[in-house]
């Protein structure tokens, strides 16, 4: 299971779409054979903080915020900078539009469920 929130999944998805990364917005989550589960995907960060809170369960920031495109790797300072640039924007936005992130994580459920048609209709 990955500890992906509403809000990192959102950030990816608003960081491959002002990036142009369609394929790691279709192929995110279906990389590797063994499928991932990410059961906090629908809740929102400070939920999942605050449930943390009141149950007494320690996490890390990380641990519920980190979460991201994984074409960051290497480690420059413009690799750092566009995801702290589009999650202000992303925070931004969602202020006046509290449902952005929901719409960010459904556009690309629909697009990997769009995909899968594709997928289906080549083979047969």
């Amino acid at each position: 299971a990955i500890p992906a929130t509403l809000d990192s999944e959102a950030e990816c998805v608003f960081e491959c779409i002002l990036s142009g990364d369609s394929d790691a917005l279709v192929c995110r989550g279906r990389s590797s054979e063994i499928p991932h589960i990410m059961p906090l995907m629908n809740i929102p960060a400070a939920e999942a903080e605050l449930y943390c809170r009141i149950h007494g369960i320690e996490t890390g920031e990380k641990a519920i915020y980190a979460s991201g495109p994984e074409i960051r790797e290497s480690g420059t300072d413009a690799d750092t900078e566009f995801p702290k640039l589009a999650k202000e924007l992303l925070d931004e936005y969602t202020e006046e539009h509290p449902a952005a992130k929901y719409a960010l994580v459904n556009l690309m459920e629909e697009f990997q469920i769009a995909e899968g048609r594709d997928d289906s209709e080549r083979e047969s």
